[in-house]
């Protein structure tokens, strides 16, 4: 009789402790899934602006190198007074046009690893949320499983 007791005693104890961890919270996985949404909404702007900004590089690279070229035809040339004004600002341009051409390409390749990174745990999470919303729980507040539906 003592060993039914005994054994009925830590069954109550295991249902009473399965019936706190039971219940699945669902504001966590919501706060998880704005969360990653904000990642993938963020990672999408950054990547769009590192292509403006890598086509822009792009393109004073190319200015600068035209201006470099007119500047190495004008000394082939035995011109070196003309060449003179080719070579001092579109240098810059030409450092400055590299210098966000690579900045821009890191940032699109970054942001891009996180877009997707990000929808793939926003779907996660979804179907997460989605499995906490139906199905037999055990509910801490009140006696017995709580049969919950999704709508």
């Amino acid at each position: 009789m003592k060993t039914i007791l005994k054994l009925s005693l830590t069954l109550a104890l295991l249902l009473c402790v399965t019936a706190v961890n039971g219940q699945k919270d669902s504001t966590l996985y919501k706060v998880k899934l704005m969360k990653f949404e904000n990642q993938v909404k963020n990672s999408r702007i950054a990547t769009y602006s590192g292509l403006v900004v890598t086509i822009g590089g792009g393109i004073s690279v190319l200015i600068g190198r035209s201006y470099l070229k007119k500047h190495d035809d004008l000394m082939d040339e035995g011109k070196p007074e003309e060449a003179e004004k080719y070579i001092h600002p579109e240098r810059y341009s030409y450092i400055i046009g590299g210098a966000l051409l690579s900045a821009g390409t890191i940032t699109s390749v970054i942001s891009g690893i996180n877009w997707g990174v990000g929808k793939r745990k926003i779907k996660e999470y979804q179907i997460r949320l989605d499995d906490t919303k139906s199905g037999f729980y055990y509910n801490p507040k009140s006696i017995g499983v709580t049969l919950a539906f999704k709508f």
